[in-house]
C-alpha cells in the first residue's frame, strides 16, 4: 500500500504498488482496511466500496477501479494500461 489519503475527487482511496511501476487505484472507498507500507496478499479485502469523494449524479456505493503505470507520488496522472497484464 503506498497511498491511503483521501482526495477531494477520489474520496478515500487506496493506491497498491504491484512492482515494474505497475500500480492499482481503488477510490470512492467508505472505509480503508488497510494503511501504507502493509503487505497485502491476493484476495486480501483492502476497503469497502463507497461514495466518497466527487461522484457526479448520485450512481450510490460503487468502485472506482482504475490499472496505472507510473510512479508512487502520482500512479494516478501517468499512462493507463490493460489490468490483465496483472494477472497473466
Amino acid at each position: 500500500v503506498v497511498n491511503d489519503m483521501g482526495s477531494w475527487t477520489l474520496g478515500k482511496h487506496i493506491v497498491l504498488k504491484h512492482g515494474n511501476n505497475y500500480y492499482t487505484l481503488y477510490a470512492h472507498l467508505s472505509k480503508e482496511y488497510v494503511s501504507i507500507g502493509q503487505t497485502v496478499k491476493k484476495g486480501s479485502i483492502i476497503g469497502a466500496m463507497g461514495h466518497t469523494g466527487r461522484v457526479v449524479g448520485n450512481p450510490g456505493t460503487h468502485l472506482h477501479f482504475g490499472a496505472y503505470l507510473g510512479n508512487e507520488f502520482g500512479p494516478y496522472l501517468d499512462k493507463h494500461f490493460d489490468p490483465y497484464k496483472l494477472y497473466r
